[in-house]
């Protein structure tokens, strides 16, 4: 069967899609993939300067702020900034070969930069944002997205959307802390709901499973983006990452040190062809 649903209620997703007939199709060709576009960088992008002399800056480089590595002991030691990923299976692999436990953001930690990042405070996900101070976060590689919130419901979350054409993606997730090596196919069938649909069909239009990649239970739905009026400008979370008390906070401010402090941030923007949800 042809799975069709609506997300129209943030509640619903979350209700369903805490992890993201039985027909099958190829995958369209993905070529190159769809590439997201990157924002010039504004004036002030420097790492001493707050969110007001920052402006409207799309990138920002706090490298140094906290010290040369804050999550060097944390993270085990392990080289940060170093990895390029493009796949959902890369994503796997580099998780299996990083030290353990592996938290989200030692994950994070290891991806080289800079970073192409969109930043959102919408509810309407299995992820929620926590306002502005703890948005969705939105981590462009090439054709593959991942997404990640600081706190609350969905946090021990990496969600991916593998993007295939100008609408459409596949999906997988991980669930973090990692405390052992996980199997190849293990992001794909994370987010299976029933045997014939996953959790991400509540939100994702038209899913279907695919053949293309062998026996593996790999489902394909529609790409959607927030609405870009639930924006949340990077220079917004210079403060965050500064103020953050790793003692209160220390699985947030953990994941936002990974993301901003191991070199520059930049915006992305997404495909205008992608949905919007939370209408």
């Amino acid at each position: 069967m042809l799975v069709r649903t609506d997300c129209f209620a943030g509640v619903f997703c979350v209700a369903l899609a805490l992890g993201c007939g039985d027909s099958r199709r190829q995958v369209p060709d993905a070529g190159e993939g769809v590439i997201p576009r990157v924002t010039d960088a504004g004036p002030g992008s420097s790492p001493e300067a707050g969110p007001a002399e920052l402006g409207d800056a799309s990138t920002v480089d706090l490298t140094g702020v906290l010290g040369d590595d804050p999550l060097r002991e944390h993270c085990q030691d392990a080289p940060p900034a170093t990895h390029v990923v493009r796949t959902i299976d890369e994503v796997v692999g580099l998780a299996n070969a990083l030290p353990k436990p592996l938290s989200i953001g030692c994950f994070i930690r290891a991806l080289k930069r800079p970073l192409n990042v969109n930043l959102s405070r919408s509810m309407f996900s299995a992820q929620l944002a926590a306002g502005e101070r703890s948005p969705r976060i939105f981590i462009f590689l090439d054709s593959l997205i991942l997404t990640v919130v600081p706190e609350g419901l969905g946090r021990d979350l990496l969600e991916m959307g593998q993007v295939l054409n100008d609408t459409r993606s596949i999906k997988a997730e991980l669930k973090f802390p990692l405390t052992g090596e996980v199997h190849p196919d293990a992001a794909y069938e994370g987010i299976l709901f029933t045997p014939a649909i996953t959790s991400c069909a509540l939100c994702h239009a038209q899913e279907t499973e695919t053949t293309f990649f062998g026996p593996r239970r790999v489902f394909i739905s529609d790409a959607l983006r927030p609405l870009p009026r639930l924006d949340v400008p990077i220079p917004r979370m210079v403060r965050e990452v500064r103020e953050c008390d790793p003692y209160a906070e220390g699985e947030r401010c953990a994941m936002l040190h990974s993301i901003f402090l191991y070199g520059p941030v930049q915006r992305a923007e997404f495909q205008e062809t992608f949905a919007t949800f939370g209408n």
